[in-house]
């Protein structure tokens, strides 16, 4: 075999939004930081993880 064909893998950001009545699903953002720490600090929210949540 003269030469190796390699398979390149291109990955693209989108500005793709998947919604339906209960859900938007979209690229994270650094604004969502605080809304997730805000759910990440919620002991309800570990109530079915296996960590706890994180203190500030």
């Amino acid at each position: 075999m003269a030469g190796k064909i390699r398979n390149k893998l291109t990955i693209q950001i989108m500005d793709l939004i998947l919604e339906t009545n209960r859900l938007i699903l979209r690229e994270l953002k650094f604004s969502d930081a605080d809304a997730f720490f805000a759910m990440d600090n919620n002991p309800n929210v570990h109530t079915y993880l296996w960590n706890k949540p994180v203190q500030k």
